[in-house]
């Protein structure tokens, strides 16, 4: 399997979508999770960059991401180490 470059995340109520891309842009997997299994994989991917759309939503989950040693950029996030 290609490596993980970008993750895109859409945030929604109920649930929330990941798509990865790999370096080429390529899309290696599109999955919806609901919020407890969405932390769980996020938590489980490569060291990466995750962006997701500004809003309120954004800004919790942007400092989830954070405690799971995520350091965010904007609307972005660039994960360190997982």
């Amino acid at each position: 399997m290609s490596k993980i470059k970008l993750v895109g995340v859409d945030l929604a109520k109920s649930c929330y979508q990941i798509c990865a891309l790999d370096e080429q842009g390529k899309v290696l997997y599109n999955r919806k999770y609901s919020a407890q299994k969405f932390a769980l994989a996020v938590h489980q991917l490569e060291p990466t960059h995750i962006a997701m759309e500004a809003c309120a939503a954004a800004h919790n989950w942007g400092r989830r991401l954070q405690a799971l040693a995520c350091r965010q950029v904007g609307a972005a996030a660039t994960c360190q180490s997982v």
